[in-house]
């Protein structure tokens, strides 16, 4: 519970003709992580031995494959988008995930299967596609040449008349008002008076303009007009005013919206009659690439391959005789303890099932190395008691319970995140109803003060609004405490390991000044005399062995250790003063709502807008804060004096299934 599971390295040698068959079981047996043996050939003493590992024949073959149909569902997707649930509905009432029968079939057999399927939606889609495509260019095309003989509407010239002849050039587009006397002059200047223009205001700043020049200036023309910031504009081959080709553009674009219509239902079909199944050959493609890939991580010597990996331990004798029933004997199998010097080796954590949920807060700091302390369990512990002790109010945890179950019926239901976070809730919504109880918190003090059930003070043991010092001592001291279970525990690790230097230098100094100001309450408790003279030594002594103890761990450093040390124990205070926080926000809100209650008329209107609003900010930024500032002391204060982190998690090579299910 507090180790993740043991490993175990796990290698094993079969024939090379063999590999293909061990790699396949291996993969539904989905309990070995299996590494690469690359590095070992930059080892002198294997590199004589090993062969580079080779790429699986079929690897390029899956990978066109995977395009291929990767193409067509990205094609059915666009037309015929996959619904997806809102927010809120993946949170409290998520669709059931779709889940397609497939057939057990792999290698050889399976690329055929896809070939089969893919001639079969080339022939179906491949046209309707391709002309849906230009349907699509052509309207869009369309519409920029409507946005351009727009334009031009209302000069009064038949577009016939804008193409080009054998001996002249038209040009017909927009410039700015006011280089129009300039064009004229220049166009008279390079064509010695030969042109004819014509030009129609737009609006404030444009104009058009109609060019007609001889053939031998067209060179001399164009030039001119694309530095004045010319636009012309192409008619598309468009006769008479340019309203009657505006209208024939309409009736073009309607009749390709007609075709666009008729070829999107036509790959609809498709969709509803192949997409199913080549999203099953997808992940059917991508479970046999994943084999094919790990080929590139073995490594070859002559007729025999080597395979490394890791195995929980509890597994390996099963493991291990797995290979030995399909290689038919002719293998060998070895596995055994990791080295102490091997830090990479994979961790799983091990957790009761309800402490199981509470990895994911565990993890989003970082999982522990192997052989270190799996902190998971007292964080769950300690991080559901600050929880409630920061929110401090039965109410609000009635409404995170509440929270939590209905996004355990919702989406906890198919697992994942939304299960974790939602026992979390359910959790912390418990042990928040009771925090609230021994505080006196049902919505701050509504029930207590204003609806007048004065029986729930024979629950409280104490009133955050009163009781505040008292509050605040006990609030610190938890702090003390955990702080301790973490030294212990840095210290418990540090002499397994074999660094007692460390373990005695690093905080052990901590506990005995705690041991000094013990030792100082005791000293006033007893009267002058023999004991009393044994204590203060006792006082004297400890006090200069913890001295000496962060003198030797921490150097010239020991000063700032001690602030940090009295920072650490005092941001425990941030238990109290959320406590207070809550309780504070509360009570406003309860005078606030009376005092809009004595209003006439409305008054009862506005008190329970008021209590219903003001309860629910007060409770979800509460619950924000208890979250962010639980998971904190843990993060920053607890997991600083024994917890590093930085393990690499445990990923067998296993047969993932999302949306397909075996048939048989």
């Amino acid at each position: 519970m507090f180790q993740s599971v043991r490993m175990n390295r796990i290698q094993a040698l079969v024939l090379d003709e063999q590999k293909d068959t061990v790699v396949k079981k291996l993969h539904h047996l989905g309990a070995v992580q299996i590494t690469d043996c690359r590095p070992r050939l930059s080892q002198p003493e294997w590199k004589s031995l090993l062969d580079t590992p080779s790429s699986s024949p079929l690897l390029r073959t899956i990978t066109a494959s995977l395009m291929s149909v990767n193409k067509w569902i990205d094609l059915f997707e666009s037309i015929v988008p996959e619904q997806t649930d809102s927010f809120f509905k993946f949170l409290f009432n998520p669709s059931k995930p779709k889940k397609i029968p497939v057939e057990e079939i792999d290698g050889d057999n399976l690329l055929k299967k896809v070939g089969e399927v893919l001639e079969k939606v080339e022939h179906a889609t491949r046209t309707p596609s391709e002309q849906l495509e230009k349907a699509r260019e052509d309207i869009h095309n369309l519409h920029n040449l409507k946005q351009a003989i727009h334009k031009v509407e209302p000069i009064a010239i038949d577009l016939a008349y804008v193409e080009e002849t054998g001996l002249t050039s038209v040009y017909l587009g927009t410039t700015l008002t006011k280089n129009v006397a300039l064009i004229e002059s220049e166009l008279a200047k390079l064509t010695e008076q030969t042109f004819l223009m014509e030009d129609t205001v737009l609006n404030t700043t444009d104009s058009v303009l109609v060019i007609v020049c001889l053939g031998q200036h067209a060179a001399q023309v164009s030039n001119f007009l694309r530095r004045t910031g010319f636009e012309r504009i192409d008619t598309g081959g468009y006769t008479g005013k340019p309203a009657d080709a505006l209208r024939s553009i309409d009736k073009s674009i309607d009749d390709l919206k007609g075709r666009e219509k008729q070829h999107r239902a036509e790959i609809i079909a498709s969709a509803e009659n192949f997409k199913d199944t080549l999203l099953g050959l997808r992940e059917c493609l991508q479970i046999e690439k994943e084999r094919a890939d790990v080929h590139g991580h073995l490594a070859t010597s002559g007729q025999l391959c080597l395979i490394e990996g890791w195995v929980p331990r509890k597994v390996t004798e099963h493991v291990t005789r797995e290979i030995d029933v399909v290689t038919d004997g002719l293998s060998v199998v070895e596995a055994g303890e990791p080295k102490d010097s091997d830090e990479k080796v994979p961790i799983r954590l091990d957790n009761p099932p309800f402490f199981r949920h509470f990895e994911v807060l565990t993890n989003m700091y970082s999982p522990p190395k192997y052989r270190e302390i799996d902190p998971t369990v007292l964080l769950t512990i300690t991080f559901l008691f600050f929880f409630a002790t920061m929110i401090t109010d039965a109410f609000y945890g009635v409404i995170t319970f509440a929270l939590g179950f209905l996004m355990l019926r919702g989406g906890g239901r198919y697992g994942g995140i939304i299960k974790d976070f939602g026992v979390i809730l359910t959790a912390g919504g418990l042990t928040t109803i009771v925090a609230g109880a021994l505080t006196g918190g049902w919505f701050g003090n509504l029930l207590i003060e204003f609806a007048g059930m004065t029986s729930l003070k024979s629950l409280m043991i104490i009133d955050p609004m009163v009781d505040v010092l008292p509050f605040l001592i006990f609030a610190v001291a938890v702090g003390v405490v955990h702080l301790d279970v973490g030294i212990v525990i840095g210290i418990m690790n540090d002499m397994k390991n074999g660094d007692t230097k460390r373990a005695f230098t690093e905080n052990f100094w901590l506990i005995l000044v705690q041991v000094v100001f013990v030792l100082f309450y005791v000293r006033t408790l007893v009267p002058e005399g023999g004991t009393a003279f044994l204590i203060t030594l006792l006082i004297g002594l400890t006090s200069l062995a913890s001295f000496v103890l962060l003198i030797m761990g921490h150097k010239g450093m020991f000063f700032f250790t001690i602030t940090g040390a009295i920072g650490d124990t005092l941001s425990y205070a941030r238990l109290m003063a959320l406590g207070l926080c809550t309780s504070g926000i509360a009570m406003t809100v309860n005078i606030l709502a009376k005092m809009s209650g004595g209003v006439a008329y409305i008054g009862i209107f506005f008190l329970l807008l008021i209590l219903v609003v003001g309860h629910l900010f007060n409770w979800v930024i509460q619950v924000m804060g208890a979250f962010v500032h639980g998971i904190r002391l843990h993060y920053v204060e607890f997991f600083g004096r024994f917890y590093s982190g930085g393990g690499d998690e445990f990923i067998p090579f296993a047969i993932k299934r999302e949306i397909t299910e075996s048939k048989t």
